[in-house]
């Protein structure tokens, strides 16, 4: 049901930015309202006053740690917290054909991967270093497991890559995020990772990537 609101409120986006491209191109509207209408627009949607986006800040901050903390307390290290009965979740083994969950979850680790460059980003820099030595020991790739392609590309192959080079960004940006131990283990993850997907997009029939590919 998630990816189906999210996948219609995309298609929403998408509508209104046509029709806001055609409003601005088109010379048959009339003027006054392309006035009224991005003005509404800019009434509504414009900059936050700075309290605003303050407080805007800090509920975005409260809501990731209350979904990241229950993640770590409750399902790590599966793939995702199931809220209905707070419990971990991982791929459907005993239900092969569901592609709702086993074209998502892979047995990697998926939430606490996936939040590596959110906590960076916060500012907890404590956390970053712990949460990627967890994803260094308990994230293995080696795993009779069916995945979508598109899916651990941009959430698993993205996510180490980009904590890697936030890591081992020489200005620091974020903070001192890189560990004394660290040795490049993220990256070497991504090389794993992304070597198991090349099949996918080689010798396909179409010349198209195949959307799902076996990554033992």
């Amino acid at each position: 049901m998630l990816r189906f609101t999210m996948i219609y409120k995309l298609l929403f986006q998408s509508i209104m930015v046509i029709c806001i491209y055609v409003l601005t191109m088109s010379t048959n509207v009339n003027a006054d309202f392309k006035t009224n209408f991005f003005d509404t627009l800019k009434t509504k949607y414009g900059s936050f006053p700075e309290s605003l986006r303050i407080e805007m800040r800090e509920q975005s901050r409260s809501m990731f740690y209350f979904a990241y903390d229950s993640y770590m307390k409750y399902a790590f290290p599966l793939d995702e917290l199931n809220p209905v009965n707070c419990s971990g979740r991982g791929p459907d083994y005993d239900n092969p054909a569901n592609i709702n969950i086993n074209d998502v979850l892979g047995d990697y680790c998926l939430t606490l991967v996936d939040s590596l460059d959110t906590l960076a980003i916060l500012g907890n820099a404590s956390e970053f270093q712990h949460a990627v030595a967890q994803v260094i020991k308990h994230v293995d790739f080696n795993k009779d497991n069916i995945i979508q392609v598109f899916e651990a590309n941009i959430r698993i192959l993205g996510a180490l890559l980009s904590a890697h080079l936030m890591i081992v960004d020489t200005e620091q940006p974020f903070g001192s995020l890189q560990p004394d131990w660290y040795d490049n283990q993220l990256l070497h993850l991504a090389n794993d990772l992304a070597s198991r997907l090349l099949p996918a997009f080689q010798n396909t029939t179409t010349g198209l990537p195949v959307p799902r590919v076996m990554i033992n």
